[in-house]
């Protein structure tokens, strides 16, 4: 696994980044020099890493990419740490900072404006998107089909900690993943933006909307935040969670949730504000609003982007198959229904949301076994709660436990976690 260096000056290997990515091998780290990279496109085809080093790394498109479609398309697993993409704009108006076609996508401390789609995801069921600590903003054709984020049917999608804001007539974010989960975010159209939806999930899923703001802002082309289940196609094991988050309306007729499916929606323990009609339209069970007297002053402040150290290579060599086990033991509370759990490790979804049938007033126990190569690296096992139920008493209350997890039948340590409502809960192991 090597380390390519790119920089505007003499003592790096390369002088732009897609004649490195062009000679990158399965595994190796592209390491940028800070600066400005103009119509320097790049395309990848095996596993790498990408990362800034120094500050930020800008690479701003001023003509249309040569593929018509990105500054940066993937067609394997990549990371990206520390990138600005701008400028983006082909002739079928989906010019994207970020194409990924194939692969895993690993996105943190970057920012992506003023292009057609920030980052536009093909379709692909063994796909996971994991975006932390980025922000996107003016993006859209003015058409209504491109977007701050696109992601189209892929495994999971996954946000943390972002700012999407003032999308361009599209939506500030819009997911098919079977999978999504968005959280600790700023998702908003701000004073002047002229976006749709917030959260446009036409296809249902698996959804954790959670301890996020949500702002509807007054030049918004939509009155709905969250849009679910419009185009169809919802899969039966879908669930929606919207909890613990802040939301402000600033249009007038404005909801936070349009469900046109089937599936009852849990809309709990939000702080709203603007409010005059009723908070959702289409099945949701709304328990725990808090009404806000004054309008909370939204963080407009962007993403604050650092130099970045190099990650963990998407895709590292792998021990024989089936060399280790991990078995986690879970158990449940349940209610109108059994708990379900989704389990990650590096970010990658384990075989989808797991039923816990197990009860914990029984003493029951029930082990998730996930076979896998782990080597003697460190990885992270994470595990998310996201159908939580509460009617009122103890008694009546959905809860979830992880009682152990244990590494080839040695325990790991720490690892125990009782999720008396939607959340997760991440567990270092190797």
């Amino acid at each position: 696994m090597a380390n390519l260096t790119v920089g505007q000056g003499a003592g790096y290997q390369f002088g732009t980044i897609g004649a490195a990515t062009a000679a990158a091998a399965a595994g190796d780290t592209v390491t940028v020099q800070t600066g400005t990279y103009t119509n320097d496109f790049a395309t990848v085809l095996h596993s790498i890493n990408l990362v800034a080093e120094g500050g930020v790394v800008s690479m701003v498109a001023t003509i249309a990419p040569p593929n018509g479609k990105a500054l940066l398309t993937n067609y394997a697993s990549v990371s990206v740490n520390g990138f600005a993409f701008s400028g983006a704009a082909v002739a079928d108006a989906n010019g994207a900072g970020i194409r990924q076609s194939g692969g895993d996508l690993t996105v943190t401390n970057c920012l992506f404006q003023d292009n057609q789609d920030g980052i536009l995801v093909d379709a692909n069921p063994d796909t996971t998107v994991t975006i932390r600590h980025s922000e996107f903003n003016h993006n859209g054709a003015g058409d209504g089909y491109s977007h701050n984020i696109y992601v189209g049917a892929v495994k999971a999608f996954i946000a943390d900690d972002i700012y999407s804001h003032d999308a361009i007539v599209g939506h500030e974010i819009k997911s098919r993943a079977a999978m999504t989960s968005i959280t600790n975010s700023r998702i908003q159209d701000n004073a002047t933006g002229t976006a749709s939806y917030g959260i446009d999930l036409p296809n249902g899923g698996v959804a954790i909307i959670s301890n996020n703001v949500l702002q509807k802002g007054a030049a918004a082309q939509n009155v709905t935040i969250v849009d679910y289940g419009s185009e169809g196609n919802v899969p039966a094991n879908s669930t929606l969670t919207i909890s613990g988050n802040t939301v402000v309306n600033d249009v007038n007729r404005g909801i936070i949730l349009l469900n046109r499916s089937t599936v009852n929606a849990a809309v709990t323990d939000n702080s709203v504000y603007g409010f005059t009609l009723a908070l959702e339209n289409g099945p949701a069970n709304e328990t725990g609003t808090t009404v806000l007297g004054t309008r909370p002053t939204l963080n407009t402040a962007a993403v604050t982007l650092t130099g970045a150290t190099p990650a963990p290579v998407p895709v590292p060599t792998p021990a024989p198959a089936g060399a280790d086990t991990l078995v986690l033991n879970l158990s449940e509370d349940a209610y109108l229904g059994d708990a379900q759990a989704v389990i990650t490790i590096d970010g990658v979804v384990q075989g989808g949301p797991r039923t816990i049938t197990a009860l914990r007033s029984l003493g029951q126990g029930q082990d998730v076994s996930i076979t896998g190569s782990f080597g003697n690296s460190t990885h992270v096992v994470s595990v998310s709660f996201i159908n939580d139920a509460y009617g009122g008493t103890p008694m009546l209350d959905r809860n979830l436990y992880l009682n152990s997890i244990k590494l080839n039948g040695s325990p790991v340590a720490g690892a125990s976690k009782t999720f008396m409502a939607n959340g997760n809960a991440d567990f270092s192991f190797g």
